[in-house]
């Protein structure tokens, strides 16, 4: 919630304060809130001149005056409610998404049973298991591999890790060449990446790790599982026509924009933790010297 408001607040005075380009930020006052309700309308901000902003009299408001401003942008605890089941829809909660959707009245956007079999694909790749992710993904849906053709690679050639890491070098070279070798042929573009990952045969990697290239050792590393995952993950929902981008993340990447911009002209209360969202506040100007700047607070 405070995000969202801050965003719509920092917008709404960089349209109503003089600051310039008028237009455009009338238009981001409407993308942000459009954000919020998970359905952001790109090309009107698009579509706008992209004018710098007029010199202005700078002015200094108080945390007292900024939670005012706050208090007084409505939102909607629907476009709310949509943020938080994106979240829980993309992320794979799907206990969560359905006891939220009755308590809420939020429709989950996809069934309920493909979060089940997405989540179930995603912890197995993320195991080192890639054949059971392979199996979950076609109970899913059988056509999303061979239309797919990237992720069915990128799922083979971590096959081909995992046989690795379990010390089984000869079903490692035997599945390169039944799989992974025919893919170069048909696509020559993944001849680089074939040989990047047929690299890992050549390293003693329990004794040699520490010396094997970084965009070698990148493949073997456990953390490219969870890579793999998200490309997973991105792929079902996007066959289910859900986008598989969190909304949050974009509302936190305008009110950095907001606040950025609005920091040239004015100061004010930002938010700069959003783990711990909490304002930081700068110190009235002394009056002596009203131009001058302290150094910030931070308040809840």
């Amino acid at each position: 919630v405070c995000v969202c408001v801050c965003v719509c607040v920092c917008v709404s005075w960089m349209e109503s304060s003089g600051s310039g380009g008028g237009g455009r930020y009338a238009s981001l006052a409407s993308l942000a809130r459009g954000v919020s309700s998970g359905r952001p309308q790109l090309g009107a901000s698009r579509r706008q001149p992209l004018a710098e902003p007029a010199a202005t009299r700078r002015e200094t408001f108080s945390l007292e005056s900024w939670q005012s401003g706050c208090d007084q942008v409505p939102v909607s605890s629907q476009h709310l409610n949509r943020l938080v089941m994106n979240y829980l829809v993309v992320g794979g909660f799907k206990d969560a998404a359905e006891i939220f959707s009755k308590e809420s009245q939020t429709e989950v956007g996809v069934e309920m049973d493909s979060i089940s079999c997405r989540t179930e694909a995603r912890n197995a790749v993320e195991s080192g298991d890639i054949l059971s992710a392979i199996d979950s993904l076609n109970e899913l849906n059988s056509e999303i591999l061979d239309e797919d053709s990237e992720l069915c690679f990128e799922l083979q050639r971590q096959h081909f890790v995992e046989l690795i890491r379990a010390g089984k070098l000869e079903e490692a070279l035997h599945f390169a060449q039944e799989d992974l070798a025919p893919r170069a042929e048909e696509d020559p573009s993944l001849v680089k990446e074939v040989e990047r990952v047929m690299c890992l045969l050549a390293f003693d990697l329990e004794k040699e790790l520490d010396t094997v290239p970084n965009e070698i050792r990148e493949l073997y590393d456990e953390s490219h599982r969870k890579d793999v995952s998200e490309e997973l993950n991105r792929a079902i929902l996007r066959r289910q026509y859900y986008d598989p981008e969190l909304k949050i993340l974009n509302v936190i990447k305008l009110l950095c924009w907001a606040q950025e911009t609005l920091a040239k002209h004015h100061t004010f209360p930002h938010i700069s933790n959003f783990l711990k969202p909490s304002f930081q506040v700068p110190d009235p100007p002394s009056s002596s010297s009203a131009s001058s700047s302290a150094a910030p607070r931070s308040e809840r």
